[in-house]
C-alpha cells in the first residue's frame, strides 16, 4: 500500500485512459522526477514509484487493486471499512441453524483463502516490481550523466578563471604602459626643445650656406690664380728651357777665364772660395764678407790679374 502512494500514480500521467479515483487529491510534483530528464510517459524512469500492472488486452490497472487504491487516497472510516470482513448477521428470530452455520462457515473459510491467494499473488507481483534495476540503471546513468556534467562545468570554470586572470593581468599591464610617469608639461617641454633646436640647426644650416657661398668665391679666385700661376709656370719652364744652354755656356765662359771656385758650404754671410792661377800654378784662397758687390769684384779680379 505504501508504493501505491508514489506521486506518479496520482498525476495526468496514470490517469490518462484510466478511472479517475474517488476522492483523489489534485497530485503534487514528483520530487525524484526533474524538469530537466522530462520524456514521454514510455521514457520516463518510474523508481522508486510501484508500476501497476496493466492486463494485456486493456489498458485499465487489474481491477483488484482499485479498492485498496480508491481506500488509500479516500483514507476516510467509510471507505476502510469498505474493506473490512462482513460480519455475521444474525436471522430475525436471532437463531441460526446449523446447516446455516456450515454453510456461512464454508463460505466464509473459502472467502478467505481467496484473499490469501489474492495477498500472495499481489506480494510476489511487487517483489518482482522491485526487483527490476532497470529504473536503478537508469537513474545511476542519469547520477554519471550529472557527474560529468558538472565535472565539465568545473573545467570550463577553471579555464575561464584563468583566462580571466591572464585578461586582467594584461589589463594591468596595458594600464601601467598607458599611465603617464612625467609630469603633465613634459610633452610641451619636449616640443619647446625640439622646437631650439630646430631653431638652432636652421640658423646652422644657413650660417653653412654662406660659408659655402664664400668658400665657391674663394675657389673661383684660386681658379684664376691657378691658371695665372699656371701660366707664369709654362713661361718659365719655356725660358728655363731656352736659357739654360747659353746660361751653361757663359758660366763655363766664366769659369776657364776667371779661374774661380766657389765654396757652396760656408756660410751665408761670407763669399768663399779659391782662385787657380795656371800660369804661376799657384792657387789663392779668398773669404769676404758680404758688402758692396763692386767691391768684391773688384778684390776678386786683383786676385785673378795682379
Amino acid at each position: 500500500m505504501l508504493a501505491v502512494n508514489c506521486p506518479y500514480y496520482r498525476s495526468r500521467d496514470f490517469q490518462i485512459g484510466h478511472a479517475p479515483l474517488p476522492n483523489a487529491a489534485p497530485a503534487p510534483p514528483c520530487s525524484a522526477r526533474s524538469a530537466a530528464f522530462r520524456s514521454p510517459p514510455a521514457h520516463r524512469p518510474t523508481a522508486p514509484c510501484l508500476a501497476i500492472p496493466m492486463s494485456t488486452d486493456t489498458a485499465t490497472p487489474v481491477p483488484r487493486y482499485r479498492p485498496y487504491v480508491a481506500a488509500f487516497h479516500d483514507s476516510t472510516p467509510q471507505a476502510m471499512a469498505t474493506l473490512a470482513p462482513t460480519p455475521p448477521r444474525r436471522t430475525a428470530g436471532g437463531v441460526r441453524s446449523a446447516g446455516e452455520d456450515h454453510t456461512r462457515a464454508a463460505a466464509s473459510t473459502s472467502a478467505a483463502d481467496a484473499e490469501r491467494m489474492e495477498t500472495v499473488e499481489l506480494i510476489s507481483e511487487l517483489a518482482a516490481v522491485f526487483r527490476s534495476t532497470e529504473d536503478v540503471e537508469l537513474i545511476d546513468a542519469l547520477a554519471a550523466l550529472d557527474a560529468q556534467v558538472r565535472q565539465t562545468g568545473e573545467q570550463r570554470s577553471a579555464a575561464l578563471k584563468q583566462t580571466l586572470r591572464a585578461l586582467s593581468t594584461r589589463v594591468e599591464q596595458a594600464r601601467e604602459r598607458a599611465t603617464p610617469t612625467e609630469p603633465e608639461d613634459a610633452h610641451a617641454q619636449r616640443l619647446e626643445g625640439r622646437e631650439r633646436e630646430k631653431q638652432q640647426v636652421i640658423a646652422q644650416i644657413m650660417t653653412a650656406e654662406e660659408n659655402t657661398r664664400a668658400l665657391e668665391g674663394q675657389l673661383r679666385e684660386l681658379s684664376a690664380e691657378d691658371t695665372e700661376v699656371r701660366s707664369a709656370l709654362e713661361l718659365h719652364n719655356h725660358s728655363v728651357r731656352t736659357d739654360i744652354p747659353s746660361l751653361k755656356h757663359a758660366l763655363s765662359l766664366y769659369v776657364t777665364i776667371s779661374n774661380i771656385r766657389w765654396n757652396y758650404r760656408c756660410d751665408g754671410t761670407q763669399v768663399q772660395g779659391y782662385v787657380a792661377r795656371e800660369r804661376d800654378n799657384d792657387v789663392l784662397p779668398f773669404r769676404f764678407a758680404h758688402g758692396d758687390p763692386v767691391q768684391v769684384a773688384d778684390r776678386l779680379w786683383s786676385l785673378i790679374e795682379p
